[in-house]
């Protein structure tokens, strides 16, 4: 068993390698992420939140390296397992075998002839500069299909349909439909629609033209420059490992409720609160650093983040005249 190199509480890492020693499974510390591409088979333990395994996500290239997600507590995490305290119980049931591995499909992107790492959830195109529009030809497998303006552009995989795709309006997919979702930020067209295409199809998003740089965002956290060309295409699947036989319908009705209650903010609401699920807590100066929104726009919709709970603060322990705000795991 491989344990991701991500930022750990060295209690929280004491607790996991004592849980590994007592359930007799070796564990295999890796120095940096950039190894993980080195690795073809195994097990690997993602500690901490969705973003973490999304992050980790980047740098696993095999299908065969199998994910097992564990948060630090009961919350709203969609790609964990397990938790610290259900640890033991996990890593027995690995052992013996008695789990089942659900393969999810992720796409990578070659932007301006540089590519990038793998997305399980989402490859998003926007300017970096907010209210600023974006300009595109969208083509498929080398066919035009539509010449557009707008916010900005997202292509989705199964997963990420019930994540940033589904709160600007796309469809909520089945996780093992071989499809992606094209789904374009209120564009000014009103007639354009998402779009869904087979898997194995190449989309390339050419001519691109805006008043500000643009760049494509990796699963919300890595991003790059791209001056004129994104081709888009299916990558390797992630294995998960999956101890229960939960009921999708529960998985989906669970998404689509948490999309119906923010359905109603607005959409530097909506910016922000991603960029919180991503990031992690922040203060209001990160957060107007990282979404390039005003800090009048931020205040107030920081406002009503924390107004319909869906944001909590409390005071930057290093500065009290700042506070830190954050998504409660629940």
């Amino acid at each position: 068993m491989v344990l991701a190199p991500l930022k750990y509480s060295r209690s929280l890492l004491r607790e996991c390698l004592r849980t590994a020693r007592r359930v007799e499974v070796d564990v295999t510390r890796v120095k940096s992420l950039e190894e993980l591409e080195k690795l073809n088979e195994g097990l690997l333990l993602i500690l901490g939140e969705d973003k973490d395994v999304l992050k980790a996500l980047h740098y696993v290239k095999s299908r065969d390296m199998l994910i097992l997600g564990v948060s630090k507590t009961e919350n709203n995490s969609f790609l964990m397992e397990t938790t610290v305290e259900r640890l033991d119980d996990a890593l027995r049931a690995f052992s013996k075998k008695e789990y089942s591995v659900e393969y999810s499909s992720r796409l990578k992107a070659v932007v301006d002839s540089v590519e990038t790492p793998y997305a399980l959830n989402e490859l998003a195109i926007f300017p970096r500069k907010s209210a600023t529009i974006l300009e595109y030809s969208l083509y498929i497998n080398g066919e035009f299909v539509w010449r557009d303006i707008g916010d900005g552009l997202i292509v989705s995989t199964p997963v990420g349909s019930t994540a940033y795709a589904l709160s600007t309006g796309g469809p909520i997919i089945h996780p093992h439909a071989k499809v992606v979702s094209i789904v374009p930020v209120n564009s000014l067209n009103l007639t354009r629609r998402p779009l869904v295409a087979p898997l194995e199809s190449i989309i390339e998003i050419r001519d691109i033209v805006s008043n500000s740089a643009c760049e494509v965002i990796v699963d919300g956290g890595y991003r790059i420059r791209t001056v004129n060309q994104v081709m888009v295409k299916k990558g390797e699947d992630a294995g998960f490992i999956r101890l229960s036989d939960a009921l999708l319908a529960r998985r989906l009705e669970k998404k689509a409720r948490m999309s119906i209650d923010i359905s109603s903010l607005p959409p530097s609401a909506k910016l922000i609160l991603k960029v919180l699920e991503y990031e992690g807590a922040l203060t209001q100066k990160d957060i107007v650093k990282k979404t390039m929104l005003p800090a009048r726009t931020v205040r107030h919709a920081l406002a009503i983040l924390v107004g319909n709970n869906f944001v909590r603060k409390r005071p930057l322990i290093r500065d009290p005249r700042q506070d830190l705000y954050y998504i409660e795991a629940k």
